[in-house]
């Protein structure tokens, strides 16, 4: 993530599209500023935690099987 974000930001066309992104999607295009620190405080208990919750919510699942055609 570090790596991909560096190098997005290496000219000025990457950095006015991330400006713009966060002042489009967050209002507040200063999080540029700290993006790599949000991604750093990413721990591997905090993602397993993370998924944990979202994978134990009930969602409701529906699957339907097509019939197989019968081989002559």
């Amino acid at each position: 993530m570090e790596n991909d974000f560096v190098s997005a930001n290496n000219n000025m066309a990457g950095i006015a599209e991330k400006l713009a992104q966060y002042e489009m999607y967050y209002g507040d295009a200063t999080l540029i500023n700290t993006e790599l620190e949000r991604y750093r405080k990413v721990t591997r208990e905090s993602l397993s935690s993370g998924c944990q919750q979202v994978l134990q919510q009930k969602c409701p699942v529906e699957q339907h099987w097509m019939p197989q055609p019968a081989k002559p």
